[in-house]
């Protein structure tokens, strides 16, 4: 896939586009016999889905009859007759939560060319489609077509008998927690997932009987696991612990075998974080990782909040599975080694704990709810007697970008120096279509009162701006903006640019300037001894 064309090649040889059509290919699912390939194609305002034959390339591919949503996930029948799909509708910026029917399940006869509605989302939660990158439709053997749905307020997997679809799906999985990946057994009487069942800071992998019974764990409790894939009757799962990144661990026939076996750096200790508790501005629980300094390293020490990007992210007591956070894991570590502590925050938005968490009120530009959960997170440092209540910093990227951007605009009186990689710091946005003209402007309020611009008045404290030109997430001019501004109220700031650099960096040397500014940043303006 490339934007809008279709590739194909044989191992070794350079590829020929087959078709082309407007929009970007996003996702290719083959039909049991693989002759024919299901392609899902977003067009900006909605997504389709068509059906290209492998046996005539040449023809044109067949849409699905199309609606004014998107839709995705698609997944062929067992015999490829049928092709079944989530079609999901955007809500309005203003749509009240849980009112509204915003996503059904479609099934598509591929013979007839008649599409029919299987099951659609009640209002309440799980309302709108919501599933990790990667989560794709099931369609079982037996006739069970598996989603994912959040009614409980959670993510769960859920089924539905194709032939006679029931009003509310049966869900596989236990209450109260979230799944992040799902395969079948070989033989699908098994349903084997990655999911945080019995404490929400905890990934593991599991197993159960598709038709009932209890999730049995089949990953170390020393080890974070979210995600699998089968092999024939073989499981293979990435797994991450608190001193080893990811890794692949492959169970075959009950026995444990490890292809690749990471290696710590000689002479690094790794701290094991605590997961932590505490109340944010407005009384709301936040999780937390505090990495403690060696015992041996005098205090009372600096300190450092951590927030992650998305802001649909989760951070973990152990490397992370997404490169971007394992890398900030490890500073993290470095950071602790080096006698700092340093608390990495679980705010409001992220994955992990429930749908109203993740969609809580409030949130980014309808009013950064989210950074109640971050200066809760500084006073939680400046209340503990080993830190330094004068010199607590804040680091993150993108979303955790614009966070600590937010942090030194509204707080210079507790952050007292941050780190901001590519960061947002204007929120506002063109207008919203369906908005009246005064909603329209309460928004545009709304976005400008949560931009970290809108209190520069108030910032004092020194940042340190790293940005790539080449960023396709968060736009360059957006840290090129905010240089200015401070540039013309004289705040201190420190700034370095990747020429050519995407928003995850591409080099591993970038990725370590990055890390070593940041290191002699906050040695310089917080340092590890108060001088006196």
């Amino acid at each position: 896939m490339r934007g809008g064309a279709l590739l194909v090649g044989q191992p070794g040889q350079t590829p020929h586009v087959v078709m082309t059509t407007p929009g970007e290919i996003t996702a290719l699912h083959w039909s049991p016999d693989s002759t024919r390939l299901a392609l899902e194609i977003d067009r900006g305002s909605h997504s389709l889905i068509a059906l290209w034959n492998a046996r005539n390339s040449s023809a044109a591919p067949v849409f699905l009859p199309a609606a004014l949503g998107h839709d995705q996930e698609a997944t062929f029948s067992p015999d490829g007759r049928s092709l079944a799909f989530v079609r999901a509708y955007k809500p309005l910026l203003t749509a009240e939560r849980g009112k509204g029917h915003f996503w059904s399940v479609q099934v598509y006869d591929t013979t007839s060319g008649a599409e029919h509605t299987l099951w659609t989302a009640p209002e309440g939660p799980g309302n709108r489609f919501w599933a990790p990158e990667g989560m794709e439709l099931t369609w079982t053997r037996n006739g069970q077509l598996l989603f994912p749905w959040e009614g409980s307020g959670w993510l769960r997997l859920c089924a539905l008998p194709v032939a006679t679809p029931t009003a509310t799906p049966r869900c596989l999985m236990p209450d109260n927690a979230e799944i992040a990946s799902y395969r079948l057994s070989a033989d699908e009487t098994h349903l084997l997932y990655t999911a945080n069942i019995g404490d929400t800071d905890h990934w593991r992998a599991w197993s159960q009987p598709l038709d009932n019974g209890q999730p049995v764990a089949l990953s170390d409790p020393d080890e974070q696991v979210m995600d699998l894939t089968m092999a024939g009757p073989d499981l293979a799962m990435m797994a991450t612990g608190k001193d080893q990144p990811a890794h692949p661990v492959v169970l075959q026939n009950n026995a444990r075998h490890l292809p690749v076996t990471p290696t710590i750096p000689a002479g690094f200790t790794f701290t094991t974080p605590q997961i932590v508790h505490f109340r944010s501005d407005d009384g709301r629980d936040i999780h937390g990782q505090l990495f403690l300094p060696p015992a041996e390293t005098p205090g009372p020490h600096p300190a450092l909040v951590f927030v992650h990007g998305g802001p649909h992210r989760q951070m973990l007591p152990a490397f992370n599975p997404m490169g971007y956070y394992s890398n900030a894991y490890a500073m993290n570590q470095y950071l602790a080694s080096r006698g700092y502590v340093v608390l990495a925050v679980n705010y409001r938005s992220g994955t992990g704990y429930g749908v109203d968490f993740r969609t809580a009120p409030g949130i980014g530009r309808a009013g950064a709810s989210e950074y109640k959960d971050v200066h809760a997170a500084g006073l939680f440092l400046r209340s503990r007697s080993d830190v330094a209540p004068s010199r607590i910093g804040i680091w993150g990227g993108s979303w955790g970008g614009y966070l600590t951007a937010l942090a030194l605009a509204r707080n210079s009186d507790l952050f007292v120096a941050g780190a901001d990689f590519h960061g947002v710091h204007d929120m506002t946005e063109p207008d919203h279509s369906g908005l009246s003209p005064e909603e329209k402007q309460r928004e545009k309020d709304s976005e400008w009162r949560s931009s970290p611009i809108a209190d520069i008045a108030h910032w004092r404290s020194p940042v340190l701006l790293i940005h790539g030109d080449d960023d396709f997430n968060v736009e360059f001019e957006q840290s090129v903006l905010l240089a200015r501004m401070l540039a013309a109220r004289n705040i201190p700031f420190e700034d370095h640019v990747f020429p050519g650099e995407r928003h995850a960096f591409l080099r591993t040397q970038d990725w370590l300037n990055a890390y070593l500014w940041t290191l002699h940043f906050f040695d310089t303006k917080i340092p590890l001894q108060q001088s006196h």
